[in-house]
C-alpha cells in the first residue's frame, strides 16, 4: 500500500518548495539587512573615533595654552612686585 505525497512532504523538509524559497529569500534578505547595519554601525564608530580624537588634540591644545597663561601670569606679577618695589625705593 503506498501512501499518498502530503502537502508537507516535499524535499524532506516538511516544508512545501514555494514556501521553502520564501523562507530561504527572506532570511537571505534578513542576512544583507543585518550586513547593511553592521556596516552603518562600523562607519558611525569610525566617525565617532575620529570626533574623539579630534576633541582630544583639542583638549591638549586648550590644557597647553592654559599653562601658557599661567605662566606668562606669573611672569607679569614678577614684574608688577618689581616695579612696585622699585616705587617703594624712589619714595624713600
Amino acid at each position: 500500500m503506498s501512501m499518498k505525497k502530503g502537502l508537507f512532504d516535499d524535499a524532506g523538509t516538511g516544508l512545501p518548495d514555494a514556501l521553502e524559497e520564501t523562507g530561504i529569500r527572506e532570511f537571505g534578505e534578513k542576512i544583507t539587512r543585518f550586513i547593511e547595519k553592521a556596516r552603518a554601525l562600523k562607519n558611525e564608530n569610525q566617525r565617532l573615533q575620529k570626533k574623539i580624537e579630534e576633541l582630544e588634540e583639542l583638549l591638549k591644545k586648550q590644557a597647553r595654552e592654559i599653562e601658557e597663561l599661567k605662566t606668562e601670569r606669573l611672569y607679569v606679577k614678577k614684574e608688577i612686585q618689581e616695579i612696585m618695589r622699585e616705587i617703594e625705593e624712589i619714595d624713600i
